[in-house]
């Protein structure tokens, strides 16, 4: 627990850069992910946000608070709201549209920044312009649709860990998912995310959501979670104009009522369900079409041994008695 307490602290003494709001509503930095909330729950986030624009001069260190809340309706459907210290207030959604299965990821559409005052085309922002100054103003553009992609698996036997837990992300978008540099902007709008999990509460994060690559870590304590991280780190690494940023949450899962409950953590169990809880481990529902069938296949296969079990037998029983009247007919004779 302390190794892990120190690496946070580490990994938060080394933030050097963010561009953007820091933690997105519907994944787990600023890459969405496919899963939605269950029927019922919800998701409470704190973000503690300082940035520091180093080309502006005498820039000072500025601290941003922010405020998320998720809700999950229906098993299919997000809905959130984040406010934040610059006084912009949005809305966003996501709907799942097909449920990840073995073989098959999950696939969900959405949209963030959703009533945002940010136009969406910010980078040309004139000095009338509501938000003109902020320097993260390109992460709030509004009506920023996406589609996105997403799939558990599991890697075994790597840096000698016997199980990691592995979420791949990808998809495209538009508005704030597009760069402005030449190769982010090359990308149109497309955007790449893996989480690996080594251990079951501890998780690391990388990513590239169109603009920057980005790097987190996040710590589940129940239904708690706490997530730092890093975005923009080919921007923390040049040697002029780099922007510092820093940023911690806090989030808190309520899914007292919800239709779908948090299942253990067990390394290497089948793809269940189409829920997932961006805070801590799985949300699934009881249970799924794939493990059901695998169970009747299972099923099935007993009952076919049992029968020809059964048959045997019986061949062995008349064989038996056809041996019994062979002894009895020689005796007579």
């Amino acid at each position: 627990m302390k190794k892990v307490i120190l690496s946070l602290v580490v990994l938060v003494a080394l933030l050097s850069c963010l561009d953007a709001n820091p933690f997105t509503l519907t994944g787990e930095m600023r890459v969405p992910d496919a899963y939605v909330l269950p029927y019922k729950a919800a998701k409470i986030q704190f973000v503690n946000y300082l940035r520091k624009e180093e080309s502006k001069e005498d820039a000072d260190m500025e601290y941003v608070p922010m405020g998320l809340l998720q809700v999950g309706l229906f098993n299919r459907l997000d809905l959130g709201f984040i406010g934040s210290g610059d006084e912009i207030f949005a809305l966003s959604a996501k709907l799942k549209i097909i449920d990840e299965s073995t073989a098959v990821p999950q696939v969900a559409i959405g949209i963030d920044n959703f009533l945002s005052k940010v136009r969406q085309d910010a980078k040309d922002s004139k000095p009338d312009d509501d938000y003109y100054d902020n320097p993260d103003k390109v992460f709030w553009e509004k009506n920023s649709a996406y589609l996105v992609f997403s799939k558990r698996s599991v890697l075994r036997g790597l840096f000698g860990i016997p199980e990691i837990s592995l979420i791949l992300n990808g998809g495209i978008g538009r508005n704030r998912f597009v760069g402005q540099a030449d190769l982010p902007k090359n990308l149109a709008g497309v955007f790449a995310g893996a989480e690996f999990s080594p251990f079951p509460k501890l998780s690391f994060i990388g990513e590239m959501d169109g603009h920057n690559i980005n790097l987190g870590a996040k710590y589940d304590i129940k239904k708690f979670s706490i997530k730092a991280g890093m975005l923009g780190f080919e921007e923390a690494i040049k040697s002029d104009n780099s922007n510092a940023r820093i940023a911690l949450s806090v989030s808190y899962l309520f899914d007292k009522y919800a239709a779908a409950r948090k299942e253990p953590y067990v390394p290497g169990s089948p793809i269940t369900g189409g829920t997932y809880d961006p805070t801590t481990q799985q949300v699934v529902q009881p249970s799924t079409a794939a493990s059901q069938a695998s169970s009747n296949e299972l099923l099935e296969e007993l009952r076919r041994l049992r029968e020809s079990r059964e048959q045997a037998a019986r061949v062995l029983e008349e064989l038996r008695q056809q041996l019994q009247e062979l002894e009895k007919e020689a005796a007579t004779q």
